[in-house]
């Protein structure tokens, strides 16, 4: 039987909820997610962060947030983001192209399409947004029917997350170094 993010809440203290590690006072509020949603996210950033920290040493002194995304430096004009959405029950991993030549560089990684597929597998979304109002390309990989409200699952959850970025960081870093100023 699966535990609720809220349900494992209300089996602990009042005062101070432990996360991990890290100490989450009770009723965080503020911020651009003040509520029950924020405090989802930011648990399980942060919880995230600590197998992130103990398993590799990418993007050390990362903090969590309470959005729904977490953004990690890739290289200059690109970023690697683990998303979240409990509504929805997915999460995703996505590489976000910001410079001013993201739309040359999301087309060059296109036309690799093949290779990139063989080496991250099938079903990639490629998503090139529009100027003015848009400022990014992104390249993700979505994995459904997983739900981040899910306490119980959140160490198979982050695995997942964290060889998905691995895979992202070994096709992508290279084929940007050469592209990206």
């Amino acid at each position: 039987m699966k535990t609720s993010f809220v349900e494992s809440r209300r089996r602990t203290p009042r005062l101070v909820r432990r996360i991990g590690r890290i100490a989450m006072p009770d009723g965080l509020v503020g911020g651009k997610y003040p509520d029950a949603a924020g405090d989802l996210c930011f648990a399980y950033w942060c919880d995230f962060l600590d197998r992130l920290k103990r398993m590799t040493d990418w993007w050390p002194g990362k903090r969590a947030t309470r959005s729904p995304y977490l953004v990690l430096d890739l290289t200059a004009g690109a970023h690697l983001a683990p998303v979240i959405d409990q509504d929805e029950e997915w999460i995703r991993v996505q590489l976000s192209l910001t410079n001013a030549d993201r739309f040359a560089v999301f087309k060059t990684l296109r036309g690799d399409l093949g290779s990139i597929e063989t080496e991250l597998g099938p079903g990639l979304s490629w998503r090139e947004e529009n100027p003015p109002y848009q400022t990014q390309c992104q390249i993700g990989l979505v994995f459904p029917g997983v739900d981040p409200g899910d306490y119980d699952d959140w160490s198979r959850q982050h695995e997942l997350l964290i060889q998905t970025l691995g895979r992202f960081r070994k096709v992508f870093m290279p084929r940007l170094a050469d592209r990206i100023a």
